[in-house]
């Protein structure tokens, strides 16, 4: 359990690059100068982002969402937020972000999502190593 915190912040970086992957891919107009992102898309809130996807949102995405921002900001990497009056009262962790199964849905979802969409679709939602995976050169 002690690593579970830098779980949940890799996953909240990987859960937001796809989020932000599915909102450019569809409108590559809102990268300035086609590298930079616009000003409006350089938070954190994973909550406001996934709503820009117009994917459908239930409780448990929102509670997912909102926690992994968290764990993104300040829970993930230190014991004190920066902005103590924005976090303190959220010193609790969300219940839902012990259901690893649920977290791997939204993941699994997202990429689902990203797929679709031809400029970008991967092969496989799946990533497979082998042992010699590090060594290709």
């Amino acid at each position: 359990m002690q690593l579970y915190p830098i779980y949940l912040l890799l996953v909240g970086y990987a859960v937001e690059v796809l989020i932000k992957g599915i909102i450019f891919s569809r409108d590559p107009s809102l990268l300035v100068s086609g590298e930079k992102l616009k000003k409006d898309y350089t938070h954190h809130c994973l909550v406001d982002l996934y709503r820009e996807t117009g994917l459908p949102m239930d409780k448990d995405t929102e509670g997912i969402l909102s926690g992994l921002e968290e764990f993104i900001v300040w829970k993930g990497r230190s014991a004190v937020p920066k902005n103590i009056d924005k976090y303190m009262g959220q010193r609790k962790f969300p219940a839902v972000l012990h259901d690893r199964a649920k977290i791997d849905h939204l993941v699994e979802t997202l990429i689902y999502e990203l797929n679709k969409i031809p400029s970008v679709a991967f092969t496989s939602t799946k990533l497979e190593f082998t042992d010699d995976w590090y060594n290709k050169e």
